[in-house]
């Protein structure tokens, strides 16, 4: 069963912003200047640096003067190549793991079941605004999941157990996404049929059953998921270390 939501169209990333902006305004103020540092370096070498060592023949400048202008350039581009090393590695894990449980914490205060999440999420359109590939899985501890996907500026809802990175809604995207995300709804909805019911363990099995390092890849699942209908508790695993978890209680 497929439904379709028709959205307004739609600045609310800036309420999505907000929302990070109370959990944790240091990490929004630090990805502005990582943002600014990459921006900056491509610029700062595309004009000024090619620029000033063209022109240091032309405009007689010294050795000593051109080699101090390039070693200061190479300790800020150390400092802020540092930075964005710290941010991607360091940073952004530690803190995804704190906005992962309050925007959750978030969500199921508004929304106890899939009818309430699929009509707060009617209210926003963020992601239709951007064109971006979208697949919000929802489900509740009566056993239904959904998808929520967006497909010409519509918020589309299939019925389904499994999702991965490829369109279910139907219309003009049906099936679009990679070779790889197909296989990995087949082992999926396979498992599934092979089991009446799993525990967190076996989810998070399965799971690490459709990581990308089971398919030669040079990129790594960022964060798998765990949720336990029944207890309300909440496991989270980051890059396919499947030996560590952050749990959270949602109720």
């Amino acid at each position: 069963m497929k439904k379709r939501i028709e959205l307004n169209a739609i600045s609310d990333n800036f309420y999505f912003l907000g929302m990070l902006w109370k959990i944790n305004p240091r990490r929004v103020v630090f990805s502005f200047v990582e943002a600014f540092f990459s921006y900056g370096e491509w610029a700062f070498f595309s004009v000024v640096f090619m620029k000033y060592l063209f022109g240091a023949a032309e405009f007689g400048r010294s050795f000593e003067e051109t080699a101090g202008f390039i070693g200061i350039t190479m300790l800020v581009i150390f400092f802020t190549t540092g930075f964005q090393i710290w941010m991607e590695e360091c940073y952004i894990p530690c803190t995804d793991a704190e906005l992962n449980e309050k925007l959750n914490r978030t969500l199921f205060d508004k929304a106890a079941n899939v009818d309430e999440a699929i009509n707060l999420l009617r209210q926003y359109g963020m992601h239709a605004s951007m064109g971006m590939m979208v697949h919000f899985a929802i489900g509740d501890n009566t056993g239904r999941g959904v998808v929520v996907e967006y497909v010409d500026n519509q918020m589309v809802v299939t019925e389904t157990p499994v999702v991965t990175n490829f369109y279910l809604a139907e219309g003009s995207k049906h099936g679009i996404g990679s070779q790889q995300s197909h296989e990995r709804y087949d082992i999926l909805t396979q498992t599934l049929k092979d089991r009446t019911a799993m525990t967190a363990e076996e989810v998070r099995d399965a799971l690490d059953s459709v990581s990308k390092d089971n398919f030669n890849e040079f990129e790594s699942t960022e964060w798998s998921a765990v949720f336990n209908l029944n207890t309300g508790v909440a496991h989270y695993y980051h890059r396919e270390n499947y030996s560590n978890r952050y749990t959270f209680s949602i109720r």
